[in-house]
């Protein structure tokens, strides 16, 4: 049976913890955990093995006190084990999260199977003592239980796009856009069933005309793929009267339902949203990009090559992108960095810390935390 794009038939779980010498968020782990095997072997890199099913969602909790934080890390893998087992230990080799000193340990991997075995006997067990406990079920109370759990209902698709959608959403006259299967499964559970989902940013274009005449509240993640899938919408012309946000860095198919209240009561119509981002547009004026900048770039481009500069734009590196980690390590003043390369958020972590002014990239990875006073701008941008 084939597996469905997002789903991971989980063979082993690998745990680690870790601690860090300062205040981490999630996607610093996050970040740190992609970056470290980015590169180290094709067939291992995390990024990749998750589009494709064999890695699946990686879980963190993080405790912070005294300024240091401690936490856990669940990463479920569908490889073989001498594979997971080289994930973990690759994983364990990280030095830094964000821009602190850390260190990760496994502290076991499960055979998931095993353990899923264990639990069948066990339920098995219960399920024939209370067999003995309980009677029989007549059929008019077979039909009833089935009737019961319908009515909490299931996702169905619509549409040749096979468009996922709550059990309500196609007659109601209000819907919530969401990203992605787990999302609507989470508002499910907490009684919210007129949910569509977007599929990421490759919107269907078919989404337009089911949501034409309905209220349309687009319930949007708390991070930058929100504002891309947002982007998406208003570019395949969707409907979108509000907009809800998740909690910073939490995702909607993580949420509380007492966090899936706040944020559906205190969702801002879309109109209004579009004056605030016009406001910040007037008020950030773009930044000038030196000269010498622009001709280093220039240079660079297709090449495959990073360069560093410092504060006076004297060149301090060139090198190529793949030793680029391990020279900023070491580096001092990185006031410039232009790279014909893929900018990651462990790269971005390495920056803040050396308080990086600009940054000029051919193309931008999944960064999920971006500072503030860091311009990063991609190559088209500039007219590279």
């Amino acid at each position: 049976m084939a597996t469905l794009k997002g789903q991971v038939r989980t063979k082993y779980l690998i745990r680690l913890s870790f601690s860090a010498e300062g205040i981490v968020e999630r996607p610093d782990v996050i970040g740190a955990i992609f970056g470290q095997t980015e590169g180290l072997f094709k067939t291992l890199d995390l990024r990749e093995l998750q589009k494709v099913g064999r890695i699946g969602r990686i879980e963190v909790t993080i405790k912070s006190s005294k300024g240091k934080s401690e936490g856990v890390i669940e990463i479920p893998s569908g490889l073989d084990i001498v594979r997971t087992a080289l994930i973990a230990a690759a994983i364990e080799m990280v030095e830094r999260i964000g821009p602190c000193p850390a260190k990760i340990k496994v502290e076991e991997i499960i055979d998931v199977r095993e353990t899923k075995k264990q639990r069948l006997i066990d339920r098995t067990v219960e399920l024939l003592r209370q067999w003995r406990t309980h009677k029989t079920l007549t059929e008019e109370d077979l039909i009833k239980e089935i009737e019961n759990r319908l009515k909490v209902g299931e996702i169905i698709t619509y549409g040749p796009d096979k468009i996922l959608c709550g059990p309500t959403a196609l007659e109601s006259e209000e819907v919530i856009l969401v990203e992605g299967r787990a999302d609507i499964l989470n508002l499910l559970r907490h009684g919210i069933s007129n949910t569509i989902a977007t599929g990421g940013t490759n919107v269907p274009s078919s989404i337009a005309d089911i949501v034409k005449d309905k209220k349309v509240t687009f319930f949007m993640d708390g991070d930058r793929g929100g504002e891309l899938i947002l982007k998406s919408l208003t570019q395949k012309n969707v409907k979108v009267d509000f907009v809800a946000r998740a909690p910073p860095g939490k995702e909607v198919e993580e949420l509380t339902y007492e966090e899936i209240k706040e944020a559906l009561e205190n969702k801002i119509s879309f109109e209004k949203l579009k004056e605030e981002k016009k406001k910040e547009l007037t008020v950030k004026v773009t930044p000038r990009i030196p000269n010498e900048i622009i001709e280093i770039a220039s240079s660079i481009k297709n090449s495959g090559k990073a360069v560093v500069l410092d504060r006076q734009k004297n060149i301090v590196a060139e090198l190529d992108v793949r030793d680029l980690i391990d020279v900023l390590d070491k580096s001092g003043d990185v006031s410039y960095l232009i790279m014909d390369g893929i900018l990651s958020q462990r790269i971005v972590d390495i920056l803040t810390a050396k308080k990086t002014k600009m940054v000029i990239v051919s193309k931008i990875g999944e960064v999920v935390k971006y500072p503030y006073d860091m311009e990063i701008i991609q190559f088209r941008e500039a007219r590279i």
